[in-house]
């Protein structure tokens, strides 16, 4: 790789990974929410009711589109020249081949964290590969154990840490010029990968001259105790970083460890579209040639419930992350305002002192006890705790919003005979998945 293209590639890590930053701040502050990480101005936090709104609609979800997702459904047409066969022998065999390799991969698993990243995210990501005979294959090598050897994979890649091609359109990933995955991963099996060509008496992070490079991805932590975890267990593992580019358009692989100028891998793209060579009868290599043999050029596989102006669409619970911090506040405030104003009854003291036992009485009296006293207009209660009926309203309003935004799919039921699995989940009502 010349110094053009170096520079180039190194250009395009720092500005894909800027375009995703303001995302990350969104992303990160959603997950805080559906993990209930709450203050209320003004409350104390043991104060707080932690009345989780997220949740329900995230297992309504999951009940509704992806308990028994994915699946491959094949209805195998015959060409015209073959109209009288009977061909449903052969979509079911076709469909059960299918579903038992998706199966085998461990796909359902894959795609249940998927569909969870694209609710927070916007857009959740998958990938396709191969993972070859034998252990430690690819990076980040720690999770071949899960898979099946040789045999196709598909493992669910972390949002935070996938950069599309900031240019690419909204339609598709297939426009994308290039895609970045950043990959963390213990020292030791990078230096012993035989595909990555590491500079000369280069030691590893040590190498580098800079401690930040053992905390990656700390900053998702916002606890401390925590963080200065991660950071030890990295730091014992030696962590590095590296970018895998997948460059859709010229087809090639190209591997960046990060501070490292030069890259350590740059071979054309092992998904490729390629032409057996030989020599009479023997195999002797491979003639590359244009396209991919995946769809849209790329091993990654985006998922998206919505669409928008740009490629990463708005999440799903952002438009329910004010709701759902308008439902807690006004329940926190409400039992806050019961406890600290509570009932007080005001007796006149002439009813005190004609009757001494009136006071426990009226504390230890039960449903249906008569407590006897002389004059009813003696006793009154204080109605200090009471909630603004404006408070009420405004909690009911924000729940009958909720339910719109959950049930907006059956403004389309008119006419629509069909639904998609989207439509199902909005029409599921509390489905609950256990």
């Amino acid at each position: 790789m010349d110094a053009a293209d170096k520079s180039f590639w190194h250009n395009q890590i720092d500005a894909s990974k800027s375009s995703m930053d303001e995302r990350h701040e969104t992303w990160k502050r959603l997950l805080d929410s559906y993990a209930l990480k709450i203050e209320l101005p003004g409350l104390e936090e043991e104060k707080t009711i932690r009345l989780s709104r997220m949740y329900p609609i995230m297992r309504q979800i999951l009940a509704s589109i992806a308990f028994n997702y994915p699946h491959i459904n094949v209805m195998a047409e015959p060409l015209y020249e073959r109209l009288g066969i009977d061909w449903s022998e052969i979509s079911r065999i076709l469909e059960k081949s299918a579903n038992s390799a998706l199966k085998l991969m461990n796909a359902k698993l894959e795609v249940h964290q998927q569909i969870f990243d694209t609710a927070f995210c916007g857009v959740g990501w998958g990938k396709f590969g191969w993972n070859p005979i034998g252990a430690d294959s690819f990076p980040p090598y720690v999770s071949n154990d899960v898979m099946r050897d040789g045999f196709t994979y598909y493992m669910r890649k972390d949002p935070f840490r996938i950069y599309p091609d900031p240019d690419c359109p909204p339609q598709s990933i297939g426009y994308a010029y290039y895609i970045i995955e950043e990959i963390e991963v213990p020292w030791k099996f990078v230096k012993e990968d035989i595909r990555y060509d590491l500079p000369e008496g280069f030691d590893g992070p040590e190498s580098l001259g800079a401690d930040d490079h053992i905390g990656l991805g700390a900053d998702l932590y916002e606890n401390s105790a925590e963080e200065d975890i991660i950071r030890k267990v990295k730091s014992d593992k030696k962590t590095v970083k590296l970018y895998e580019i997948h460059n859709r358009m010229d087809g090639r692989l190209h591997t960046f460890l990060e501070d490292l100028e030069d890259p350590i891998e740059d071979v054309v793209h092992p998904f490729r579209n390629a032409a057996p060579r030989y020599i009479g009868e023997q195999l002797v290599g491979m003639d590359p040639l244009p396209g991919s043999l995946l769809k849209n050029g790329l091993q990654y596989v985006p998922l998206r419930f919505d669409l928008n102006n740009t490629f990463h669409p708005v999440p799903p619970m952002e438009y329910i992350e004010d709701l759902q911090a308008l439902i807690i506040e006004s329940v926190s405030r409400r039992a806050d305002l019961l406890k600290r104003f509570a009932r007080i009854i005001f007796a006149e003291e002439s009813e005190l002192g004609s009757n001494s036992q009136l006071e426990k009485r009226l504390k230890e009296a039960e449903d249906g006890d008569i407590v006897a006293v002389k004059s009813l207009q003696s006793i009154q209660e204080a109605n200090w705790g009471n909630v603004p009926q404006d408070q009420l309203g405004l909690e009911g309003d924000a729940r009958g919003y909720e339910e719109q935004s959950l049930h907006v799919g059956e403004l389309a039921q008119q006419g629509a005979s069909r639904k998609t699995a989207t439509e199902s989940a909005l029409l599921a009502g509390q489905s609950s998945l256990n």
